[in-house]
């Protein structure tokens, strides 16, 4: 029963002791990453999958950086929200898995 109590204190002074800095200007140097993160990625199979999402998203406000790059075995696109987070949108072709990493070498 002590030790339970004891911990739970510790448990409990831990999570008081989080601090949350007000806003403050960007560093030099800063990168978006610098904040945890930087953007999510949503991957499809279907590029009819992918173009159905993208248009979605930009009907719904998502700015693109760029319309969509369409090469043979990928198509990507990154859009950003109107607090300017980044989502990434990629569809690969199956048989270009292992050249991107996705399926280990044998």
């Amino acid at each position: 029963m002590q030790v339970a109590a004891s911990v739970s204190r510790r448990l409990s002074c831990r999570a008081c002791a989080v601090h949350r800095p007000g806003g403050q200007a960007v560093a030099e140097g800063h990168r978006v990453c610098d904040q945890g993160l930087s953007h999510i990625a949503l991957g499809f199979r279907s590029l009819g999958q992918f173009k159905s999402v993208y248009r979605r998203a930009t009907a719904a406000g998502y700015k693109s950086n760029w319309r969509p790059l369409h090469m043979l075995a990928v198509s990507a696109a990154y859009l950003n929200d109107d607090q300017g987070f980044t989502v990434e949108m990629m569809a690969v072709r199956r048989w270009f898995d292992s050249f991107l990493g996705f399926r280990p070498k044998r």
